[in-house]
Parts: structure tokens; C-alpha cells; sequence
């Protein structure tokens, strides 16, 4: 019996792929639990035409990430912050931080768990961050932290 998956179900296959199960597995576990129905040529077609769908979903959503990366590599961040000697802040600089700044200077929206930052910035100076905005698609951020004028 041919069956398409509503659900992931483990050990059978993920949702929407079309599996071969026994007779009996699939008339009393699968159809009668709602993970699965049984493949028609129509609800074939259907499928077929969802994953066209999601596929050129997700190919504009990494295209629009690729172009968000590119905009955010053509400038450095430059931020301001109150220091003391030996050029050490006071506080630190943290992802959030980022985020706002990236959102006031560049008018971007970024997620802060996109941030990858090993440990919060305390010292002035020249930072390369990376910024996963796709799982496919990396940006590398320049940050420029400068002292605060009073």
C-alpha cells in the first residue's frame, strides 16, 4: 500500500513523502491515527504541486537573505560607548546591543540569536562578526566600536 505521510512519523519517513507500507500497518496504525492517506493519483498531483511551492518558498528566502548579507557586508557598524583606561568599557557590548544598532543604522531586522558572539565586547576596536541569517547563508558584520565623547 502506497501512502502519503500527514505527519513525520519515525522509522516510515518525514511529511509529505510517499511511502510503501504493509496493508495492515497502514489501514490500522497510520490511517486510522490520521498520519498518513492513502496516495491517489490527484492527492499525487496535489503534493507534487505543494513541494513545487515550498520549494520556490525557500528559494526566496534565501535569496532575500543573500541580498540582506550583501548590505550588511557594504558598511561597518559603528558604535559609541563610554570607556575607561586602557580603552576598556564600561559594561560591554552584547548581541542585543548589535541588533539595535544594526536596526537604527541600517534599517535591518537581524535576530539575535543570529549574532555570533563568542563573549561580549569589552575593549574599543575593529570586530568581524558573523551573522547567520539562512542556514545556508552567512554574513560577516565589520563593528567598529569607538569611545564616547562627552
Amino acid at each position: 500500500m502506497q501512502v502519503i505521510l500527514l505527519k513525520d512519523v519515525p522509522k516510515v519517513g518525514k511529511k509529505g513523502e510517499l511511502c510503501r507500507v504493509s496493508d495492515g500497518y497502514g489501514r490500522n496504525f497510520l490511517l486510522a491515527r490520521g498520519f498518513a492517506e492513502i496516495a491517489s493519483e490527484g492527492r499525487l498531483r496535489a503534493m507534487e504541486k505543494e513541494n513545487a511551492e515550498h520549494q520556490a518558498q525557500l528559494k526566496r528566502e534565501k535569496e532575500a537573505a543573500q541580498a540582506q548579507a550583501e548590505r550588511l557586508q557594504a558598511k561597518a557598524l559603528v558604535m559609541k560607548a563610554n570607556c575607561g583606561g586602557q580603552d576598556k568599557l564600561f559594561g560591554s557590548i552584547t548581541a542585543q546591543d548589535i541588533v539595535s544598532a544594526v536596526s537604527e543604522q541600517f534599517g535591518e531586522t537581524i535576530d539575535k540569536k543570529a549574532v555570533k558572539l563568542d563573549e561580549p565586547i569589552r575593549k574599543l576596536g575593529s570586530y568581524v562578526l558573523s551573522v547567520k541569517l539562512h542556514p545556508e547563508v552567512k554574513a560577516k558584520l565589520k563593528v567598529q566600536i569607538d569611545k564616547k565623547e562627552d
